[in-house]
């Protein structure tokens, strides 16, 4: 019966033995693995999401304002803080309620305007 000591030299001599089995080092053709490097065409195509922004209602710094789609001259003038007969006068609407999209309007300050 082996004891635990003379096993572990029993394996370390094994081991050792079988390192040096190798020659120079390098891994003989036969011990090589052979490779083929095949592209990914998977991962070489990215696609990148695309974000579409909705028209946000800003006075540009000049007082101007182009109309959207959706937008009413209560709602300007709610946005911007003064009436909508501001908005009327500054820009000669003749119809407050037919208002096109497109349609470039001048905004008063409310610090300019009548009040409302």
């Amino acid at each position: 019966m082996m004891r635990k000591g003379s096993a572990f030299v029993v394996a370390a001599i094994a081991i050792l033995g079988l390192a040096g089995c190798g020659g120079d080092g390098e891994p003989t053709n036969a011990e090589r693995p052979e490779t083929t490097v095949t592209p990914d065409v998977a991962a070489e195509t990215v696609t990148r999401p695309t974000a579409t922004l909705a028209p946000v209602a800003t006075a540009t710094p000049t007082g101007r304002y182009t109309v959207q789609s959706g937008d009413t001259l209560s709602a300007l003038a709610r946005l911007f803080g003064i009436s909508v007969s501001d908005i009327v006068d500054a820009n000669a609407i003749e119809d407050p309620n037919a208002i096109a999209v497109g349609l470039e309007l001048t905004i008063p300050t409310p610090s300019s305007s009548s009040g409302g």
